[in-house]
């Protein structure tokens, strides 16, 4: 009996667990033997958690209101659980609502453009480091626009705005060779003319300007709510504040577009100056709304 309650008390000291022991009654042994059988148990299964991010609480179906401090904003990267940032651009479809994002929630991008010649205007080879950031949701769609200036351009190699933005060299270049190398079209919404724009003067400065109500994003304009505040408006190109441009004509000359300046405010620019450009687009919603 000593013997068993050794061979026991060891197997248990090595983490085995024993379920069950019998003496053999024949044994070739003068001392008594025993039949030990042992082994490891299965653990219990471990306590199923709620999800701590703010956008597994969304997709799995609740659609709970999310409450967040006004101002709050989140590395959506990481709020989604995304291995890069492309993913994470793919993650947002799955649930393209109000309640998940905050205005100045952000996703930091890198990545390399070639070097393009489009209407006469030649566009230099990048490498963009930034970030982009929600503007506005509504209507299944997740507005973004980068945060600051990511290279400057002419909008037309000539002074001129006839066909507006859509028609320039600027806006063909962002819908082909750059848009190529973002790396993302799959999930932007598409518009007459592409996929990537500026914001508006209207969507920056409002009716108080007298810019024409436009945009590329959304059927009803507005201005949003966080250009309301000039100096959110203010963007800068290699830590230096930069003007830069919108996707609006000029309507009083045909040889410009209307511009942000470096304090905030609105005036235009002739179509062939070197402007700051930030790009903007949508994410739209896998399942229209």
């Amino acid at each position: 009996m000593q013997t068993k309650n050794k061979a026991i008390k060891a197997l248990i000291g090595a983490g085995f667990e024993v379920f069950d022991f019998k003496k053999l009654e024949h044994s070739i042994f003068s001392v008594p033997t025993y039949k030990i059988r042992a082994g490891f148990s299965e653990p219990e299964p471990a306590e199923k958690k709620e999800p701590d991010l703010i956008f597994d609480k969304v997709i799995q179906g609740t659609r709970e209101e999310i409450k967040r401090t006004p101002g709050e904003t989140f590395d959506i990267s990481r709020m989604v659980g995304a291995s890069d940032w492309r993913q994470a651009f793919r993650a947002i479809q799955t649930v393209c609502v109000e309640t998940v994002f905050n205005k100045g929630d952000f996703i930091n991008v890198s990545f390399d453009v070639p070097a393009a010649v489009i209407k006469g205007v030649a566009f230099e080879e990048l490498h963009i480091e930034g970030k982009v950031i929600v503007v506005t949701v509504k209507d299944g769609k997740v507005l973004f626009n980068f945060d600051d200036i990511i290279f400057r351009s002419p909008i037309n190699n000539k002074n001129k705005n006839e066909g507006g933005f859509h028609a320039s060299a600027l806006a063909e270049y962002l819908n082909t060779t750059f848009l190529d190398a973002f790396g993302i079209a799959d999930v932007l919404q598409s518009y007459v003319f592409g996929k990537i724009s500026l914001l508006s003067a209207y969507e920056l400065f409002g009716e108080g300007d007298d810019w024409e109500p436009s945009s590329d994003f959304f059927a009803t304009p507005e201005q949003y709510e966080q250009f309301e505040n000039e100096k959110n408006r203010v963007k800068s190109f290699e830590n230096e504040t930069h003007w830069y441009w919108t996707s609006s004509p000029s309507a009083s000359s045909a040889a410009s577009f209307c511009v942000c300046y470096t304090r905030g405010f609105s005036n235009y620019t002739i179509a062939s100056s070197a402007g700051g450009v930030a790009p903007a687009f949508c994410v739209a919603s896998a399942t229209p709304i």
